[in-house]
């Protein structure tokens, strides 16, 4: 069973490569992956990451103090847990419960001790395939003879200690989670992107839509404030829309009809949202 091991920065690095190792030594069904050691030298690490992601049927993401604010932690929840049936664990090195918020505060939070992470073995155990499933007393065996390796490896990632990261500021952070929006969608198919809705197959549809998510966008920016990675054509897009102004709103958006580009800004209409949306609970 595949088992995708999500990561971000240095500490959370060493964390993913320790699970990596350690997991099929406990149960030998599991198959980790890791994007740092299972992506092939030259290969498309964005297209590799998407088949794997939809593929892992559980998800381990090694949470640490230098990367809570991280969007790839919360994109690969994000994706992860979006299948109700995936088992998802975020994995806890130097972290309370208390630390994590929403989104990943939702989710099934495992501290890197010996309880927790029996727990989270005897949970991936129990979604393996009925004829690979250990027996209990055989899970507790293999954990209790396997433990103390990986033990020692959490103790001295912790000793090392996290690089401290400078905090982003409000713009920096949307910045950044919009590129990595931005770049993972451009290896996803419309159809998985979801910025065009299949029903749009008129140009009524598709300037209802526009509209709709240029007002949505508006009422994000006056919440928030605006940030320097918005394309200026569509922030005043939204704001003529936010403002009420229908001719002004009119104009630009038949501006976008003629040069062909209407779908393609209902999809960075939607980005930007979806970036916004994922920063809400650092803001």
């Amino acid at each position: 069973m595949q088992v995708f091991i999500g990561w971000s920065g240095p500490q959370s690095k060493k964390v993913a490569q320790a699970l990596h190792g350690w997991l099929p030594r406990v149960i030998q069904a599991l198959k980790p992956w890791m994007s740092e050691l299972d992506i092939p030298k030259g290969g498309d690490w964005r297209k590799v990451l998407k088949e794997n992601l939809k593929d892992a049927k559980a998800g381990i993401i090694c949470l640490t103090p230098d990367n809570l604010e991280s969007p790839y932690v919360l994109f690969e929840c994000g994706f992860l847990s979006a299948e109700e049936e995936r088992l998802v664990c975020p994995y806890l090195l130097g972290l309370e419960d208390s630390d994590v918020r929403s989104p990943l505060a939702d989710l099934q939070l495992t501290g890197a001790d010996r309880g927790d992470t029996y727990k989270m073995l005897s949970d991936l155990n129990n979604v393996l395939d009925p004829e690979r499933v250990l027996a209990k007393e055989v899970l507790e065996d293999a954990f209790g003879k396997r433990w103390n390796e990986l033990d020692r490896q959490l103790k001295g990632i912790m000793e090392q200690g996290p690089q401290k990261r400078k905090k982003p500021g409000t713009g920096e952070l949307l910045e950044e989670i919009l590129a990595t929006v931005r770049s993972i969608s451009r290896s996803l198919p419309i159809s998985e992107e979801r910025a065009v809705p299949s029903k749009a197959s008129s140009r009524n549809d598709l300037q209802a839509y526009i509209t709709q998510a240029g007002k949505r966008l508006y009422s994000l920016v006056e919440q928030h404030g605006p940030f320097k990675g918005i394309d200026p054509d569509i922030m005043d897009l939204s704001r003529y829309l936010g403002h009420g102004d229908t001719k002004l709103a009119s104009k630009a958006i038949k501006k976008l009809f003629d040069n062909g580009s209407a779908e393609d800004a209902l999809r960075e209409l939607h980005r930007v949202i979806i970036a916004y949306e994922l920063a809400a609970t650092r803001l």
